[in-house]
């Protein structure tokens, strides 16, 4: 099965050999496997769905609580963000819990525990495309001013700078628009606001985020100065 709405930090990459002579050291075990084996193996455990209960793959996917020796029940996807060993990554399918889940994760975030300690897993800036684009196919937390909204027939994009074919741009496509409480104009009227946007990374016309529901967008406050 999968824990619906987290992506799971794979583990640290093992450090390279000091000499030819020196044995090779093995990873570390990830956290969030480690978490996991201590408060969900061989325990009761109790799913909630908050939409289809199979993936695309036919995995289930749910909210999973497991009952402790004290016979409390602790919420897997919450305790990994707390601990850092997860990001918030939710999909149309799984966002009935994506506030509470945000608030585990900018826990950990302030805290700089975890995968948060990790560079591979900091929040990009947008107004790096030339970084963003090494990282295609990947999933990323990208933050930034959106410097131009735009509509086509069947798009809206967030533009991140000044060359829509160079600079990192968000886009979400006409079938998501309801998503959002008024549809395309809330996402029109972004223009200047400070954001943070989760996705995969693609390239189309440079670094790329497709939007597919409102909880991969956080609205920022205003940056000073």
């Amino acid at each position: 099965m999968r824990l619906a709405g987290v992506d799971l930090a794979p583990p640290a990459p093992a450090p390279l050999p000091l000499t030819p002579t020196e044995k090779p050291v093995k990873p570390k075990e990830p956290l969030f496997r480690t978490l996991l084996m201590d408060q969900a193996m061989g325990r009761e455990v109790c799913l909630f769905y908050d939409g289809r209960r199979r993936d695309m793959r036919g995995a289930a996917t749910a909210q999973v609580f497991a009952k402790t020796e004290a016979g409390d029940w602790v919420w897997l996807q919450q305790a990994l963000l707390i601990a850092g060993a997860a990001r918030v990554r939710t999909t149309p399918n799984d966002r009935a819990a994506a506030a509470h889940l945000f608030a585990a994760e900018r826990s950990a975030r302030a805290k700089a525990i975890g995968l948060w300690a990790d560079p591979r897993f900091m929040i990009r800036d947008a107004e790096d495309p030339a970084a963003l684009l090494k990282e295609t196919g990947t999933f990323v937390l990208v933050e930034g001013l959106v410097h131009i909204t735009a509509k086509t027939k069947d798009r809206v994009f967030l533009n991140f700078g000044d060359d829509y074919q160079t600079d990192f741009t968000a886009s979400i496509p006409e079938e998501a628009w309801s998503a959002w409480p008024s549809g395309a104009p809330d996402l029109l009227s972004l223009k200047g606001a400070h954001v943070r946007v989760r996705g995969v990374l693609e390239d189309r016309n440079g670094p790329s985020l497709e939007l597919t529901h409102p909880e991969q967008l956080e609205l920022l406050p205003a940056e000073k100065g």
